[in-house]
């Protein structure tokens, strides 16, 4: 995605619609882009008069909630449209998100264990308290009709593993009572059917 601070020039535009904005930095033509929902180019990202590195990239733009976003890519294919290489974006950023959440969020980035099995449990443990912060989350928008993107997810995870500590003793005294019943029906089925068939007298 393209930082706020670079003001990269426009060298060749996509659709002769746009021929004069060629010579300009983006600062210049952002304002010209009324009417406009996207915007596809190609940029020199040096300012120098001269640059040493003359490669040219591809600046792709888009009017999202009002507001332009820009990024550059080396994918000059027509087939990757503008909105393609968003959508490819938002994904890819979703994976960053995941990596930030499961290190930061979960504090995986310091562990306890020091042997193979340990860690395992350490990791398998983060991504089963992730799973239930995200699912936790999805309803939770769902239920209120509000977007995911509304929910902080350490603040979420922070409820999750509070809520847990506060309300475990009382899930695990449920589940023992129900354990318990399931393994008395357990034991009574088999003492009355899983006896062993009588040996016939012989006649």
């Amino acid at each position: 995605r393209l930082k706020k601070s670079c003001d990269p020039l426009i060298v060749a535009v996509a659709h002769p619609e746009w021929a004069h904005l060629v010579g300009k930095r983006l600062s210049e033509v952002v304002p010209l882009l009324a009417g406009q929902s996207q915007l596809d180019v190609t940029i020199q990202l040096s300012k120098a008069k001269k640059p040493r590195w003359t490669r040219h990239l591809r600046l792709v733009g888009l009017l999202h909630e009002g507001v332009w976003r820009f990024w550059i890519t080396n994918i000059f294919d027509p087939a990757f449209t503008p909105q393609l290489i968003f959508d490819l974006y938002r994904l890819r950023w979703l994976v960053e998100l995941f990596f930030n959440h499961f290190k930061h969020g979960l504090h995986v980035e310091h562990l306890f264990s020091r042997n193979e099995n340990g860690i395992m449990v350490e990791i398998y443990s983060a991504l089963i308290l992730y799973l239930l912060t995200q699912i936790v989350i999805a309803l939770a928008a769902e239920q209120t009709g509000l977007p995911l993107e509304t929910f902080s997810f350490k603040r979420s995870c922070e409820l999750v593993k509070a809520f847990l500590l506060t309300h475990l003793s009382q899930l695990l005294g449920q589940t023992q009572t129900v354990l318990l019943t399931f393994f008395r029906q357990l034991i009574q089925a088999v003492a009355l059917m899983g006896q062993r068939d009588k040996c016939r007298s012989p006649a």
